[in-house]
């Protein structure tokens, strides 16, 4: 059983829920390939191939609307022209990490109680 990824839903929060809800599913299963201290190009490659989004647009959109890179990536080497998937993969930037701290919104939480049934973490709540 696949989950749907929440709007601006960080990966970390995505995978957790999956633990959670389906620890024996295949899916949960591929998840546990990804370290959990940091999200680095070949976590989200695995993240975007179990959602279908092994494109390099899905891997963007995950990239954009999953993480906080787009915040510190704004301004890219002179040598990039896109966040390409060939070059993310592999690359050793850490693009969420364990050690950003995390914020809780109260009244996010009950918002998502009250439409969802249950809460996650966003990406960065202050920038959602």
């Amino acid at each position: 059983m696949l989950l749907a990824i929440q709007p601006h839903e960080s990966l970390r929060s995505f995978i957790e829920r999956h633990f959670y809800l389906a620890p024996r599913s295949p899916e949960s299963i591929k998840l546990k390939e990804i370290s959990r201290y940091y999200m680095r190009g070949q976590s989200i490659g695995i993240i975007a191939d179990l959602l279908g989004m092994s494109d390099t647009y899905g891997f963007n959109r995950l990239l954009h609307e999953h993480t906080s890179y787009s915040q510190v990536g704004v301004f890219p080497d002179f040598d990039q022209r896109s966040y390409t998937r060939k070059i993310y993969k592999d690359c050793y930037t850490r693009f969420e990490t364990e050690c950003q701290l995390a914020g809780i919104c109260i009244d996010c939480v009950k918002e998502d109680i009250e439409s969802l049934g249950f809460p996650y973490w966003r990406r960065d709540h202050r920038y959602v």
